[in-house]
């Protein structure tokens, strides 16, 4: 059973309200219950409820523990959903960030009203939030090495063109990651 998704949240949100009524898992919560036994879940940070005690969870960790953390759930590929609002539209590519930094190809979120933080980025698995589309890049990515590691790959190439290769971000990099 692939260990194969690592989904965080910020610890602040009212998971209910947030969630399931519009939020950025709500199309995920029924893929997720239908392939528990194809893929093993891994939460970061927050559980959805009504996944509590169904999916392996790993609180929460301070800004300087999260690389090691994150690192420590040995995840095979990740996924960051977000739903199509105007406050996602404006979002940071910070989790392909996080997630290239680990080694940790991605399935992102392409959202239709307007360009999103990972729109812009060649290469990478992005698709509509239709829960079809997420479980065949999914499976995808989870089945065909070739494609898990295109899908690295350009992570890692957006990280290093960003971060690695601007010496001003070395040193903050070596201090937060290291």
């Amino acid at each position: 059973q692939p260990r194969i998704i690592d989904y965080m949240q910020d610890n602040f949100k009212d998971l209910d309200e947030y969630l399931f009524k519009g939020g950025d898992l709500e199309f995920l919560v029924p893929l997720i219950r239908k392939t528990k036994e194809e893929f093993e879940w891994v939460f970061l940070g927050t559980i959805p409820h009504e996944l509590e005690g169904k999916c392996e969870y790993h609180p929460w960790s301070d800004f300087y523990s999260y690389p090691h953390a994150l690192d420590q759930i040995d995840a095979d590929m990740a996924i960051a959903p977000i739903a199509d609002n105007t406050f996602n539209c404006g979002k940071s590519d910070l989790k392909l960030l996080e997630y290239s930094a680990v080694g940790l190809p991605a399935v992102y979120s392409s959202i239709g009203s307007a360009i999103g933080p990972y729109d812009m980025v060649d290469g990478l698995c992005t698709v509509q939030n239709k829960e079809d589309l997420w479980y065949s890049a999914i499976k995808e990515m989870a089945t065909d090495e070739n494609k898990w590691s295109t899908y690295l790959k350009a992570g890692r190439t957006e990280l290093n063109k960003r971060w690695l290769e601007d010496e001003q971000n070395i040193g903050l990099y070596r201090q937060v990651f290291a």
